[in-house]
């Protein structure tokens, strides 16, 4: 009960973003957690709904113990959910998010190497058809850009982009779970019109971006990362043509 309380609260949260509601999740699953010792089976999900909810406490203060106590919670998760569990690729896909967190702090290549390894795993676990693959795919594409600005390996563009493509094709034209994909998809193609100059790339990422844009309405949350995206496309092919109506659009 404690723990469908505290999900409840967590889609109000995702609406409102009221600090008092998240606050009062961390304590809803904090105590049913305090209910279920090892080896009660509902453990792992809770495990895993505490750090979700520790998530959105650690997007907005920022703290390192936050941070800790999700990797711990998720560790312990993943442990109760041996190879074949249904709700192992999900625990994956989060403690991959969380040493991304981490990683995007300290920049150290033993989290990247373990969040690509956990990412193929949850991919492996997330067939076509599997209403998670689209995201895992993402979150592998955006790990292997990182592994690819360490490396400089061409094989990890390329296979960041199959991803991406992928990725984009599990959502029908106007479906709002498009704009992450959209907008990943359209930073791996600047990667690669920085390496190459290839116009191509560069005119692929204005359709995608503006599809991105029609997807988000002024006001939107996810608005911001396109918007900023488009404007650095706009200054790439103003740097190489001089159009004035790039600079009027910018």
């Amino acid at each position: 009960v404690l723990n469908n309380l505290a999900e409840a609260l967590g889609s109000h949260y995702h609406r409102s973003s009221c600090p008092d509601e998240l606050d009062e999740m961390l304590r809803l699953l904090k105590e049913s957690l305090a209910l279920c010792p090892s080896g009660d089976p509902s453990r792992g999900i809770v495990l895993n709904n505490l750090a979700s909810a520790l998530r959105g406490h650690y997007d907005y203060s920022g703290s390192p113990d936050d941070l800790d106590e999700m990797l711990r919670l998720l560790r312990e998760a993943l442990e109760l959910c041996p190879s074949g569990d249904p709700f192992r690729g999900t625990v994956l896909n989060n403690l991959a998010e969380a040493l991304r967190s981490r990683y995007n702090r300290s920049g150290s290549p033993d989290d990247l190497d373990e969040m690509l390894r956990l990412l193929r795993e949850s991919v492996e676990l997330c067939p076509p058809g599997n209403p998670l693959r689209g995201g895992v795919l993402n979150n592998l594409g955006l790990v292997l850009r990182s592994h690819y600005n360490r490396s400089g390996c061409p094989d990890d563009l390329d296979e960041v982009l199959c991803l991406l493509r992928e990725a984009l094709e599990l959502y029908p034209t106007g479906h709002t779970a498009r704009v992450l994909p959209l907008n990943t998809l359209a930073e791996a193609l600047r990667v690669c019109y920085d390496r190459s100059g290839s116009p191509d790339d560069l005119d692929e990422m204005f359709r995608l971006l503006r599809e991105a844009l029609e997807l988000c309405p002024p006001g939107h949350t996810a608005r911001v990362l396109p918007l900023n995206n488009l404007a650095l496309a706009l200054q790439a092919r103003h740097n190489r043509s001089g159009s004035p109506g790039d600079l009027d659009e910018m």
